[in-house]
């Protein structure tokens, strides 16, 4: 009699050949063949449509881990960031909460239907336009753009159950419909050349505008100057060469001539002597020759003190108000005139009768301010007047009060009043008459 226990133990080993077997023959089996049809979908042998999804990326077990452990980098990054009630948005986004929530199908409409017909589809505010306008001028019917939004509610109907692989190939059968299968424009229009417009006048460059100055070292001012003057040499040099400029003679010594003429002055001391001097005195001669043709005139060096004067308070314009006693000496209402007209300055100098202060208002550029106040303040012996001179305020100004310099003897303070106030320029006495000298 067969013993029960063998026999099954013989049914399972058959069971397990039969199944080793089996996925032996499964594995070389021949792949499986795909085409595409005419609408570009994946089918298999038998007609069958393939849905390729994200999944299908990661059917291998390498991309299948090295996709896990992206996910869990990604899930610690976000477990260590603090959790805030409120969701982050990134910088520049915005979302208005009290727009209405959308369907899922209006979402995939939103990118083509952004006409007037669809008003609760207007989400998005970078539009892109059917026609931009650097294109309208070519565009050979202007109702183009009309005839796109005439059909828009139509497309609208029509996408609502169409895939979304059928979506553009439903749109082209509605534009053929239609009528409207290309853009209309001017041949004529379009050439091989490249329109420039015209770009429009530069703005006048201003000449006497206020330029920052760059200070620089005692060593990098010796090394511009050392290569300025190599490059004039070289220049003189190159105008020798192609005899544009005679060589100049050479600059020899006196004590040099007289060690190479030892032999002459033995022989005959006083005629080689009288030759020395003379080419001595030739140089010397031709020397100061030079520098009185380059010796400016006296009206060249007034011309060249009032052009830089000129530029400087073009530049920049400043005001100094001076608070003195009053003057009765003709020698200091000379300096005070003559020093502010060769400045170029202009303004007032007011001598009223004592208690009253008189004040001088000069404007000009920084340097002749800067000249003036060492004037006012050092220079000028004020004990003459039984007085002192303060500077009450300087700064910048705009634009300009004064035309000239003007020295006026008055008798009031209603009178100096009337004068400034003429200038707009009446807070000026009220400075000066509550100043207080600082104490030291």
């Amino acid at each position: 009699m067969e013993n029960p226990r063998k026999r099954q133990k013989l049914d399972e080993s058959q069971d397990e050949g039969l199944s080793n077997r089996e996925t032996q023959e499964e594995k070389h089996k021949e792949p499986m063949k795909i085409s595409m049809d005419e609408k570009g979908r994946l089918i298999d042998e038998k007609g069958r449509f393939i849905d390729v999804d994200y999944k299908s990326k990661f059917s291998f077990d390498v991309n299948a881990q090295k996709y896990a452990q992206k996910q869990k980098k990604i899930e610690k990054r976000y477990a260590q960031l603090p959790k805030n009630t409120h969701s982050v948005k990134p910088r520049g986004f915005f979302f208005d909460q009290n727009l209405p929530k959308q369907k899922k199908d209006e979402k995939r409409l939103r990118a083509f239907m952004f006409g007037d017909n669809e008003a609760p589809l207007l989400l998005r505010a970078n539009l892109i336009p059917e026609i931009e306008w650097w294109d309208q001028p070519l565009l050979d019917s202007p109702n183009y753009v009309k005839n796109i939004d005439s059909i828009r509610p139509q497309i609208a109907e029509e996408l609502k159950n169409v895939p979304k692989f059928e979506a553009q190939n439903k749109i082209q059968e509605i534009f053929l419909k239609s009528g409207i299968e290309k853009m209309p424009y001017i041949a004529s229009a379009v050439t091989d050349k490249i329109l420039n417009p015209d770009l429009p006048a530069p703005d006048p460059v201003n000449a006497t505008s206020h330029n920052i100055t760059m200070h620089l070292t005692e060593k990098e001012r010796k090394k511009l100057k050392r290569l300025k003057k190599a490059e004039r040499l070289n220049q003189i040099r190159e105008e020798i060469k192609l005899g544009l400029r005679e060589a100049p003679p050479d600059n020899i010594k006196l004590s040099t001539v007289m060690k190479l003429m030892s032999k002459e002055i033995s022989q005959d001391p006083t005629k080689t002597e009288q030759d020395i001097m003379e080419k001595y005195n030739q140089k010397l001669q031709r020397h100061m020759e030079r520098n009185e043709e380059r010796k400016l005139s006296k009206e060249e060096k007034l011309e060249r003190t009032l052009r830089k004067l000129r530029r400087d308070s073009a530049r920049e314009r400043r005001t100094a108000l001076f608070r003195i006693p009053r003057v009765t000496s003709n020698k200091t209402k000379f300096k005070i005139s003559k020093n502010a007209r060769q400045l170029e300055l202009v303004g007032f100098c007011l001598v009223l009768p004592e208690p009253l202060p008189s004040l001088i208002i000069v404007e000009g550029g920084k340097r002749a301010i800067k000249f003036y106040k060492r004037l006012c303040l050092h220079r000028i012996d004020w004990t003459i007047e039984k007085g002192s001179c303060d500077l009450v305020w300087e700064a910048e100004i705009k634009d300009p009060s004064f035309f000239k310099f003007k020295l006026l003897e008055l008798k009031t303070e209603s009178e100096a009043r009337r004068i400034l106030g003429a200038k707009g320029l009446a807070n000026y006495w009220d400075l000066v008459k509550t100043w207080k000298k600082p104490e030291d």
